[in-house]
């Protein structure tokens, strides 16, 4: 086992059990992380313990996860717009920390917890999502922070709009993005995440469809394919409000990563002759019938279908949605910080 940086065996007896278990039980909740999505971090004694990249919050109590950076070099690093932190790492596992480790360092708190809550989407990715943002979160110290793409544009953006070096608890709400809850010790920032869950929540819409799903097991069944884990995914082939708010395109970064920038959407199609090859994606949705899946679709593909499935079931399709402009999507996807976690999730899968 690799040697611990100083101040390490300090920090795990005193903020460690209790930072794993929260960054564990937060990555089990589907309404606030999907895959390998969300983040959280430690600072003490000027190290900074963040989630390495690829890996599941979900796993913070079993998995050696957490990869520690020096503090002031991470800084240096985030204040200069840059992405590669390789060499303000204090360990030689080969683990690359999180994309964002620039924002876990430059927020001056000591607990940071990245999420891409359900419910924080709702608002996130809709035209008047600040205002109503505003209107729910009255008495706590909170930001709007426009899209820019994760890692260093998002730190850079999270520094324009707030003080950062305040320490007080904050709330960040990341425009087409998702949510960020900070503050100096694990339970006040999960008081804090509690807190927005309650004022931001919004519940899905109705809607049925037959338990047999028999037309998409058929269709499954002569492509290759199966039906997703998650009976829930079917929405987006049942519910016209939800279909239209999936026509729209990706709303969100992790959804452009894991499923890709153009939605699958076929009514009909010559079954025999379907080559998910050339689908270039790793789903279909047939309306009325059902979504289907490659039968090696990542776990991450899957858990993001999970997540566009219950936002597109929550969000009134009369409100005016922001969907990620072409500029942001074709950024995502030639990034190299991207490609590594797609990397690392095709891996995890074979």
């Amino acid at each position: 086992m690799n040697a611990l940086p100083p101040g390490a065996d300090r920090c795990r007896a005193e903020d460690w059990p209790r930072f794993l278990a929260m960054s564990a039980e937060v990555g089990r909740d589907l309404g606030l992380v999907q895959g390998a999505g969300g983040n959280s971090s430690l600072k003490h004694d000027g190290i900074l313990w963040v989630k390495a990249s690829g890996k599941w919050l979900a796993d913070a109590e079993d998995d050696g996860i957490f990869v520690p950076v020096a503090l002031d070099a991470a800084r240096t690093i985030a204040v200069s717009g840059k992405d590669d932190f390789s060499t303000s790492t204090l360990s030689d596992r080969k683990l690359r920390p999180s994309i964002e480790t620039g924002l876990h360092a430059l927020l001056p708190h000591r607990v940071v917890l990245h999420v891409h809550s359900i419910n924080a989407l709702c608002h996130a990715v809709v035209a008047a999502g600040e205002a109503a943002v505003g209107s729910r979160l009255q008495g706590m110290r909170w930001h709007w922070v426009p899209y820019a793409r994760p890692g260093g544009p998002l730190t850079h953006a999270i520094a324009s709009v707030m003080d950062i070096d305040s320490n007080a608890p904050v709330v960040l709400i990341l425009a087409s993005h998702g949510l960020i809850v900070a503050a100096d010790t694990v339970e006040d920032v999960q008081r804090l995440l509690a807190a927005v869950e309650r004022a931001l929540q919004r519940t899905s819409r109705p809607v049925s469809w037959s338990p047999e799903l028999s037309d998409a097991a058929a269709i499954a069944a002569r492509i290759d394919g199966r039906l997703p884990n998650d009976p829930e995914v079917h929405r987006l082939a049942f519910d016209p409000a939800a279909l239209g708010v999936a026509g729209l395109g990706p709303l969100y970064p992790d959804h452009v990563v894991f499923l890709g920038a153009v939605p699958v959407v076929m009514a009909a199609a010559d079954w025999d002759t379907f080559d998910w090859d050339e689908l270039g994606a790793p789903y279909v949705i047939v309306p009325g019938s059902g979504v289907l899946v490659r039968r090696d679709i990542t776990a991450n593909a899957e858990a993001m279908l999970g997540c566009w499935a219950a936002l597109a079931g929550r969000i009134d399709r009369s409100e005016p949605i922001v969907a990620l402009a072409g500029d942001a999507v074709r950024e995502l996807l030639g990034w190299d910080a991207e490609k590594y976690r797609q990397a690392l999730a095709r891996s995890n899968a074979s």
